[in-house]
Parts: C-alpha cells; sequence; structure tokens
C-alpha cells in the first residue's frame, strides 16, 4: 500500500497527464516571452515534467519508489501510443491546422516525458522494456519522429533526453544502471598440498 505523500504524487501526475495542454495564464505569460503558443504549451509542459520526476526523486522507500515509477511508466505509454496514432492521421505535415498542430505538441511532450522516466529510472523502465519489445520499438520510433518534425520549439536539454534515452534503448538489455563492481578474484580451487613430518615414535616421545 501508498502512504498518504506517495498516493498524492501519483494523483497529481495522474491529473496532469490526463489534461492535454492549454493556453491557461502561465502558458500566455511563456508566449509573452518565447513568442509563439506551441513554445509556451511544450515549455509548461516541460516544467511540470521535471517536477513530477523531482517528486518521484523524493520518495525514499525504494519498493514504492519502483511500484510509482512503473505505475506512471505504463500510464504515460499508453498516453505516448494514443497521441502518436493522432499525428499519423495527419494528411499533411505541412500545411497542418491549428488542432494538427496541437497534436503534434501533445506527442513531442509526452516523448519528452517517456524519455525522462528512461534516462532518470534506467533500472526501473529498462527491465521492462526488456519484456516488453512492443513498448521499446514504439519509443524508439518516436524519437525518431520527433527529430523528423520541422520544429523549433524543443529546447537543447529536451534534445539531449531524447538523444541519452535512444542511446539506452539501442544498448538493449545489456544496459545497466549499476555501479562498476570490483573485479572479481578467482579463488584457487587447488587443494594446498601440506608437508607431514614422520610420526614419533613412542621411544620419541
Amino acid at each position: 500500500m501508498y502512504d498518504k505523500s506517495a498516493c498524492l504524487i501519483i494523483v497529481l501526475i495522474a491529473f496532469y497527464l490526463g489534461t492535454e495542454s492549454t493556453f491557461s495564464e502561465e502558458n500566455m505569460e511563456n508566449i509573452h516571452k518565447h513568442g509563439d503558443p506551441q513554445t509556451a504549451s511544450f515549455i509548461a509542459a516541460r516544467m511540470k515534467h521535471l517536477t513530477a520526476v523531482n517528486e518521484l526523486k523524493q520518495v525514499k522507500n525504494a519498493v514504492k519508489q519502483h511500484q510509482l515509477v512503473l505505475d506512471l511508466f505504463k500510464k504515460v505509454f499508453k498516453i505516448l501510443d494514443e497521441s502518436r496514432k493522432l499525428v499519423a492521421s495527419i494528411e499533411s505535415r505541412a500545411d497542418m491546422t491549428k488542432k494538427a498542430s496541437q497534436y503534434v505538441v501533445n506527442y513531442l511532450e509526452n516523448i519528452a516525458f517517456f524519455c525522462d522516466l528512461l534516462v532518470f529510472f534506467p533500472e526501473i523502465t529498462v527491465r521492462h522494456l526488456d519484456a516488453n519489445l512492443l513498448w521499446r520499438v514504439t519509443l524508439i520510433d518516436s524519437i525518431q519522429d520527433a527529430t523528423s518534425f520541422n520544429i523549433n520549439f524543443v529546447d537543447d536539454t529536451t534534445q539531449a533526453q531524447f538523444e541519452k534515452a535512444y542511446s539506452i534503448l539501442s544498448e538493449g538489455a545489456s544496459y545497466q544502471n549499476e555501479p562498476n563492481q570490483p573485479p572479481e578474484v578467482k579463488k584457487n580451487t587447488e587443494s594446498k598440498k601440506t608437508k607431514r613430518r614422520p610420526r614419533m615414535s613412542s621411544n620419541e616421545l
């Protein structure tokens, strides 16, 4: 069972994931700073992603953290897959409507969040991907999609996350997020030969 703080984290994150990016007052302020609604929407979403990651890092109980990350990982994948299908339904990327453009923004936001979970919690997420080949293929294809769009609102930090996640995925099951272990010292299995002195006679004793 989760404690109250862990439940609060998952509820808040689930609430965010259940809503699409909207142009709130926070977004409108970012629009004035960055010039266009897509950039504002993406930046606002990335701030929420990193807040969610930091909240998950604060969970000290390893078992609870593992379950929270895994539950969120599954939820993000479902949303990512849905947004990917919406983008695939766009007939022409050259002449996208405002709604279609928002599909692309939401898709990239979901890819970025999925990559965050993969990069920050690889010891949990990679193992799950190793057991779910479809997930691995979908994420690889999604990252490749992210690099194929003609966009200018994805920041350098997020681009770096895409590259790190792709590197982890390309290494496959061999990837392990474990500290370097000291080389194992092979024990000499050969029995040691001990020289026995001749037994003394009763007279010598």
